[in-house]
């Protein structure tokens, strides 16, 4: 039985029904790293090996399950990602993969490490800071009223 099954499996291989995949960039699942860490607008050559001739990119956000299509029926085996939410709701999670298809089928070929995206522009302020606010001071004159920043 398990003979038949190897012959089976290898008669596939060598007429190339079976399509195999792996990312390089980021790196696949079963990575033994931590997530890699991209920054929104930062600029990342998403690379992979295939011999699927035509494949469709998708990033999903692993908390929701919710994905979007980054490309569709490529026969390229790199795709040059500017790091976004790409429309889907960060207060989701900020943790993503990416997945590859042979485009028209359902079963994916493979999926990448998980990855976070980053906001450099998002900032927390920790309860025991302190922050100070200036009012605008307003001075009046007889020809109009200015606001400024300066103390009167």
């Amino acid at each position: 039985m398990a003979t038949r099954l190897l012959f089976t499996l290898l008669g596939f291989l060598s007429l190339g029904r079976v399509g195999v995949a792996m990312f390089i960039n980021p790196p696949p699942t079963e990575s033994q790293i931590g997530n890699p860490i991209y920054e929104l607008g930062q600029e990342i050559k998403i690379r992979w090996n295939t011999n699927a001739d035509f494949t469709d990119l998708m990033m999903w956000q692993t908390d929701t399950g919710k994905r979007y299509n980054l490309q569709s029926n490529s026969k390229s085996k790199e795709y040059t990602w500017i790091a976004s939410y790409q429309c889907i709701d960060p207060a989701g999670g900020d943790s993503f993969s990416l997945w590859l298809f042979e485009t028209g089928q359902l079963g994916s070929l493979f999926s990448s490490h998980t990855l976070n995206i980053t906001d450099p522009t998002s900032t927390t302020q920790s309860a025991t800071q302190s922050t100070r606010t200036t009012q605008p001071q307003t001075k009046t004159t007889s020809k109009a009223t200015e606001t400024t920043d300066e103390p009167t």
